[in-house]
């Protein structure tokens, strides 16, 4: 039996899904996941976190605060099977502790074909009663609605800090990233994805550059423009050690005729998102860059061709220089 047929197998047999003849992994996971794919974009978000931590050298463990999350505690039970010991989950928008036990099983067999798990999923889970769902039980989440700018936790108190699509949705990020230095923990570190893109254009991802700030701000309030090079000064003047980025270029990572996880499963991560921003394409033009806002004709046409950026950073342990 090839490979691909076993770990079909597995997977099939682990979840009694009805494909334990499917030779192709890439096919089962598209028959037996929900219809969105959230499962495996939780893979996905947590293979670059956990690539992240490996080339810091810190571990995926402890408190583990997420900013701005999801409506669901998704990502917080993979952490949590993962060996965090508690997730704090915060979001100005309402976010419920609940899960399809479906979902839930699926990520708990994905999981189990990449990383070793430290809890079963009884453990993590608990069922919600006349339901075919389960939430994270108790003691292992807090669910804190607060602007992460304020969010009360105790002073260093934080070994993991992250969020997922959230920095480009902050007007001002330094209140955010001062206060994110203010949880953690020397040595502790934090892991932000950012999508540099306007988000009402995605096939034009640039226009927003176009605008003055007058019209951005009637635009698209509650938003930023910053570029990759000015999230990472307002990290690196917080205190921070930057010791990771990855660029994600103008083309989307993900091969359409895959699924989201039979994609990035099969390719390094370092292929995915570069680690180097000469790696990516320059597709911004000097003709495109003349018609931006003046603020922006100062940056290289390297930075603009930037679409998104995956950041691990780390407050210093004591005694350690910033």
């Amino acid at each position: 039996m090839n490979p691909l047929r076993r770990i079909a197998r597995r997977v099939a047999d682990a979840v009694t899904w009805r494909m334990a003849r499917q030779s192709s992994f890439q096919e089962a996971l598209r028959r037996n996941v929900s219809e969105n794919g959230a499962e495996l974009h939780a893979l996905m978000l947590l293979r670059a976190v956990r690539h992240a931590s490996r080339v810091m050298g810190r571990a995926l463990e402890g408190e583990v605060v997420e900013i701005g999350g999801y409506g669901h505690p998704g990502l917080a039970l993979a952490f949590l099977l993962l060996g965090a010991r508690h997730y704090v989950l915060n979001n100005v928008s309402p976010v419920e502790n609940r899960l399809p036990l479906e979902y839930a099983q699926n990520l708990y067999v994905l999981l189990q074909l990449l990383f070793p798990l430290e809890r079963p999923l009884g453990d993590v889970v608990e069922p919600i009663a006349g339901t075919a769902d389960v939430r994270v039980r108790e003691p292992l989440i807090t669910i804190l609605r607060e602007d992460a700018g304020r969010l009360g936790l105790p002073d260093q108190s934080v070994d993991v800090l992250l969020s997922i699509t959230v920095l480009e949705h902050v007007p001002d990020t330094r209140p955010l990233v001062r206060n994110s230095w203010r949880l953690l923990k020397p040595g502790g570190w934090a892991y932000h994805s950012i999508d540099l893109r306007d988000h009402d254009h995605f096939d034009r991802p640039l226009e927003f550059l176009t605008w003055s700030d007058e019209e951005f701000a009637r635009r698209q309030p509650g938003n930023n423009r910053m570029r990759f090079t000015d999230h990472l000064k307002v990290f690196e003047e917080s205190g921070f050690k930057v010791d990771l980025v990855q660029y994600v270029g103008p083309l989307d990572v993900l091969d359409p005729q895959h699924t989201d996880a039979f994609h990035l499963l099969s390719v390094p991560m370092d292929e995915v998102f570069p680690p180097r921003v000469e790696a990516v394409p320059v597709w911004v033009t000097e003709e495109m860059r003349a018609g931006f806002d003046p603020r922006f004709r100062s940056y290289s046409l390297n930075e603009l061709s930037v679409t998104g950026v995956n950041v691990g950073m780390r407050k210093p342990a004591k005694g350690e220089s910033r």
